[in-house]
């Protein structure tokens, strides 16, 4: 080692040091919830989703749901692909949860209950094809 970098060696490790200690400390308890906290709406599974599609959407067709029932609804679309990841299903049936996210967008424009319709016997179709799961676990969403 040069005398030059000499000096420098015990600065470079005390900078190493202190980016370690400030890389592993841990987040606080605010942080932790504020960050993996879920909204009240979220369906928590694939199936809880497609029920909650199901139900949500009649419910804006019948003109029985406000403003920010109509943003839940968008939020629940938004995560059925995210949802069914989480599932064993395989590529092809994730690519029609996807598509069925997509022709949700925007709902209830257009041709509404028909696309409501075909978006939940898609989905019903592909939660068909999962693993039965045990009666106590679907107990379907608590909010309207």
């Amino acid at each position: 080692m040069t005398r030059a970098a000499a000096p420098l060696l015990p600065r470079a490790l005390a900078v190493v040091a202190l980016l370690l200690a400030a890389g592993c400390a841990a987040p606080t308890a605010e942080h932790e919830e504020g960050s993996h906290a879920l909204p009240p709406h979220h369906p928590g599974d694939f199936r809880r989703a497609v029920d909650a599609i199901e139900r949500r959407g009649a419910a804006l067709l019948a003109g029985r749901a406000d403003a920010a029932a109509r943003a839940e609804f968008a939020d629940i679309a938004r995560w059925l692909p995210e949802l069914a990841a989480d599932t064993e299903l395989g590529r092809g049936d994730w690519e029609r949860v996807a598509a069925v996210e997509r022709a949700l967008e925007g709902f209830p424009a257009g041709d509404a209950a028909a696309a409501l319709e075909r978006g939940v016997a898609t989905l019903r179709g592909v939660a068909a094809a999962l693993p039965p799961e045990p009666a106590a676990a679907h107990d379907g969403e608590a909010t309207p």
